[in-house]
């Protein structure tokens, strides 16, 4: 396991990363285990495309979620679909 540095910055706290470990995207997803204490990052894919073709080739058990938690209602905002999007994966 690397160590590297954390920086403040105004209410920011930057991870200086080596470069051996960064990744190829403008942004990415941070993930929290505050049990362990852990953090991780991903990158944040440039389009949903990939994961709706996926969804759309999986076989899903009806029993998996309930109805509100397999159609949940999506906010509107600066990472959200457009209303044709919404309705192509459901």
């Amino acid at each position: 396991m690397r160590k590297t540095k954390l920086v403040t910055a105004c209410t920011n706290e930057i991870v200086c990363q080596p470069e051996v470990s960064s990744c190829d995207a403008e942004e990415i997803f941070i993930g929290e285990n505050t049990e362990k204490e852990d953090v991780s990052r991903s990158p944040r894919p440039e389009t949903w495309d990939d994961f709706f073709l996926l969804l759309k080739e999986t076989d899903v058990p009806e029993d998996f979620l309930c109805p509100a938690e397999r159609h949940p209602v999506i906010e509107t905002g600066s990472d959200s679909f457009d209303e044709q999007d919404k309705t192509d994966w459901i």
